[in-house]
């Protein structure tokens, strides 16, 4: 309405008023949280290079008190091997166990839960299997000189 009431423009310019100031509080409080952000994940960066360092380092005292020769080299690398294709294998297999028991757990005719029950038997023997060749391998680690050498 114009003219304007005097009650109504105060009230509207304190209203304006209140709403900067709170926009301009909120701006300072999202700017630190920022900052603090940003500090926290720089620490972080900071302990994880520092973390990596170590690692590195213990890595290459370990590597350095390893045996030098082709026997041990061999060695290492057989059982880097033999650590990643155990994880290759063990992940399917732990897969196709859980998938079997959900099976299992579902409504099923007579013939399918016959087969699904072999499919996890199975599953479970190739399981022990892997377990016992990995303690058989592990055994045989302990079991070997200095050198490497079977």
């Amino acid at each position: 309405m114009k003219p304007f009431n005097s009650i109504e423009v105060v009230q509207l310019a304190h209203s304006l008023t209140k709403k900067w100031n709170m926009m301009r509080l909120i701006k300072l409080q999202v700017d630190r949280l920022e900052s603090s952000a940003n500090q926290r994940t720089a620490e972080l960066q900071e302990a994880n290079d520092r973390l990596q360092k170590s690692i590195a380092r213990g890595f290459a005292e370990t590597v350095k008190d390893l045996p030098q020769d082709d026997a041990g080299a061999a060695f290492r690398e057989k059982g880097e091997f033999l650590a990643i294709m155990s994880h290759e294998v063990l992940a399917p297999m732990n897969e196709l166990i859980s998938k079997a028991s959900l099976l299992l757990d579902s409504p099923l005719n007579p013939a399918q839960r016959e087969q699904a029950t072999t499919i996890q038997k199975c599953a479970q023997d190739l399981l022990v299997l892997h377990n016992d060749l990995h303690e058989f391998m592990a055994r045989r680690s302990q079991d070997t000189p200095a050198g490497g050498r079977l």
